[in-house]
């Protein structure tokens, strides 16, 4: 059993997830292949993803094709708008240091209503040594990881900021945040509980209340 067996989707809960968009999973092909073709038409895509990752995008924009197309656009191209979220090394020190600091649990079994939790703690009381920007890197590694061995309809992230201290919280600076919304809103393929401009908006009012303290 590999590490991505935990997250578990059953056969029939896919049929289920896939049956919210009028799809089967015989029917859905004639999408993937269009949107490989499409990818292979555009010389600046590095790659032709398998076809386990395009289904992935389709499903998680609702199958609709041209909108995945551009979310698989911005997956690759975002690498190099803001290479500091992707440029560190997954098993380099700096994020094993933070892994060391946080937990990223994703929750193997998927909710009733095919949503995949995702809870995300400090294993300890956070440090000042903590980098915002290695966390958002982190973040995405494992976000690379799912996209591509996890299958759920949408995901929702419980955050327990126990042990995580006023500093830790400022170092989300305006201008990581609008990365970070960029991010989310070009270069992420997810459907979460909260859109991405909700995420950017709540970071800034924490931002706005902790400044006047």
């Amino acid at each position: 059993m590999s590490s991505f067996d935990l997250l578990k989707c059953t056969p029939e809960e896919r049929k289920c997830i896939l049956a919210k968009y009028d799809k089967t999973p015989e029917n859905i092909r004639e999408d993937v292949q269009t949107v490989k073709n499409w990818i292979k038409s555009q010389p600046h895509l590095p790659e032709v993803p398998e076809d386990g990752l395009i289904e992935r995008f389709l499903l998680l924009n609702k199958f609709r094709i041209e909108i995945a197309k551009r979310k698989i656009d911005g997956y690759y191209s975002i690498r190099s708008l803001i290479p500091e979220f992707y440029d560190k090394d997954p098993n380099g020190e700096v994020i094993r240091e933070l892994t060391k600091m946080i937990y990223y649990i994703p929750l193997p079994k998927l909710t009733e209503e095919h949503y995949r939790v995702v809870i995300v703690k400090p294993r300890k009381p956070i440090t000042e040594s903590i980098d915002a920007v290695t966390y958002m890197a982190h973040s995405l590694n494992m976000a690379e990881l799912r996209v591509r061995h996890d299958y759920y309809h949408r995901e929702a992230h419980i955050y327990d900021l126990e042990g995580v201290r006023i500093t830790n919280m400022t170092k989300f600076t305006p201008s990581l945040i609008k990365k970070i919304g960029l991010v989310l809103e070009v270069g992420t393929n997810r459907q979460l509980a909260s859109s991405s401009s909700d995420i950017s908006e709540s970071l800034h009012k924490l931002n706005r209340r902790l400044a006047l303290h």
